[in-house]
């Protein structure tokens, strides 16, 4: 069994999506809306962050990038915020798009993160979104996540680590630092999902508003 923070949140959204997408492992793409240009922007800003001047990435990322005119003043400003954030770290080993493994059990457990950084006293791991609004607490699963992992594969206590969901148009963060203890549930957590996706027999549509961003809304039944 392989569990990854999309895999659940996709298991507890749609169970026919998840079905389609991990067990029947239909492969579509994701419909290409405001959030999905957003989403490849930043991320593209940040690949190219600190090796050119800001201005020049803009730049170089509106021939690489078609927006509508109407995102355009948005984007500026989330991008000004995001270059804001990222600089109370310029000082810090920075390790970006980092491939996360390891394991509970019998249950492999893996995710990509967008940047990872050393400080003197601990680890900041940090994912950024381009969503318009920030509701805490919706990213708890994904910020343990990636605790747990971390933790296993750098031999440092969560204590000792900072998640971080960056939400770069409002320019707020989702962010915490969890306990052993806090871990060692997640961990059990873990095993139920495990279990119970194993035993999962019926896969029902459920409607909500992520539908219109789904790659299998012609599939679906509702």
């Amino acid at each position: 069994m392989y569990l990854s923070p999309s895999l659940i949140k996709t298991f507890n959204s749609c169970k026919f999506k998840f079905k389609l997408q991990y067990k029947d492992k239909i492969r579509k793409p994701q419909p290409i809306v405001d959030e999905t240009l957003y989403g490849n922007y930043l991320h593209r800003f940040l690949e190219l962050y600190k090796r050119k001047p800001t201005n020049e990435i803009i730049k170089q990322l509106d021939e690489e990038i078609a927006l509508p005119t109407y995102l355009q003043d948005d984007l500026i400003k989330a991008i000004g915020n995001t270059v804001r954030f990222v600089k109370q770290y310029d000082n810090y080993k920075c390790e970006s798009e980092q491939r996360l493994k390891s394991s509970v059990k019998n249950i492999r457990l893996g995710g990509k993160v967008d940047r990872i950084y050393t400080l003197t006293d601990q680890l900041v791991v940090i994912d950024f979104k381009t969503s318009k609004k920030l509701w805490r607490g919706f990213n708890d699963l994904q910020l343990k996540f990636y605790s747990l992992v971390v933790s296993n594969e750098r031999n440092v206590a969560p204590e000792n680590i900072e998640t971080i969901v960056y939400f770069a148009r409002p320019n707020k963060t989702d962010s915490n630092i969890y306990t052993t203890k806090d871990i060692e549930y997640f961990k059990e957590y873990l095993i139920e999902t495990a279990e119970i996706i194993e035993n999962t027999l019926n896969w029902p549509a459920q409607k909500s508003k992520l539908c219109d961003y789904c790659q299998y809304k012609m599939d679906c039944y509702l």
